[in-house]
């Protein structure tokens, strides 16, 4: 029951893209900000309506306002193999007195203080 309606739902968006002219871009644009397939053909701008962005700039406009990019912008990029570093926050470190720690200045937390 539920692959029908995913498949309603995939033709929704379709038709949606088809009368909005959209690209598969803004199609996930609409998306990610929970629009409804059904509702954008009525944001399409009439010939009176000259102030009105078209559907796919509005829904552009909405993506930068809400989430301040380009979708491309937040995938994460694929590192090489191989290549993965580690990265640590850099501290200042002292040996202690004691020898068998040590001890981090900064961050409030001391191993082995001296009591």
């Amino acid at each position: 029951m539920a692959t029908k309606g995913r498949a309603y739902h995939e033709e929704a968006w379709r038709n949606a893209q088809k009368i909005c002219q959209l690209n598969a871009r803004q199609v996930g644009m609409a998306r990610a900000l929970g629009m409804n397939p059904k509702k954008l053909p009525g944001l399409r701008p009439g010939p009176q309506q000259r102030w009105k962005l078209p559907v796919g700039k509005f829904i552009e406009a909405c993506y930068w306002k809400r989430f301040g990019g380009d979708p491309l912008d937040h995938l994460p990029d694929k590192p090489e193999p191989g290549s993965c570093k580690i990265l640590t926050p850099k501290r200042d470190v002292k040996e202690t007195s004691q020898g068998c720690g040590m001890a981090v200045r900064g961050s409030g937390l001391l191993s082995h203080e001296s009591r």
